[in-house]
């Protein structure tokens, strides 16, 4: 397995976290689709103002963000696990999926020397952007619904 015990735990800690990811994602494709369903209503009916459009809209467009975060998220959890598994170092491991990365071009040749806490401090700020994406979107939410009463 890794060299060192605090690189484990490290690599644990980080894989857990980040796994909690769909929690927030489904949570704002719920709010997403519900803004879709009203803005559709809304339009029919033929009461579509220009607050209601505008709020909806950024609540859509938010969710779309938070989808794409979500997809990397994802991404980088199905590594660090296939990296908890490996059998031999932590940087085998990690030039191992730097080549394929950089063989796919999904990462700059530029950005092949960053050590373990640095891709984790990386994933972790991704999830929370995510989640900040998830919270931004009820506090719109909230925010109209006060306004709107």
């Amino acid at each position: 397995m890794l060299e060192n015990e605090g690189e484990i735990n490290a690599l644990t800690c980080c894989i857990t976290l980040i796994k909690q990811y769909r929690k927030p994602h489904i949570f704002s494709n719920g709010i997403m689709l519900i803004s879709i369903m009203l803005i559709l209503f809304l339009a029919i009916t033929n009461t579509l103002s220009l607050f209601w459009l505008l709020t909806l809209a950024s609540i859509i467009v938010l969710g779309i963000v938070e989808m794409i975060y979500a997809i990397r998220v994802g991404f980088d959890l199905t590594l660090l696990k296939k990296l908890a598994n490996k059998n031999n170092s932590v940087e085998l491991g990690l030039k191992e999926i730097d080549s394929a990365l950089t063989q796919l071009r999904l990462l700059p040749s530029d950005k092949t020397d960053r050590n373990l806490d640095t891709r984790l401090r990386g994933c972790i700020y991704l999830f929370k952007t995510q989640v900040g994406l998830c919270v931004l979107q009820c506090l719109i939410v909230v925010s109209a619904a006060v306004l709107y009463l």
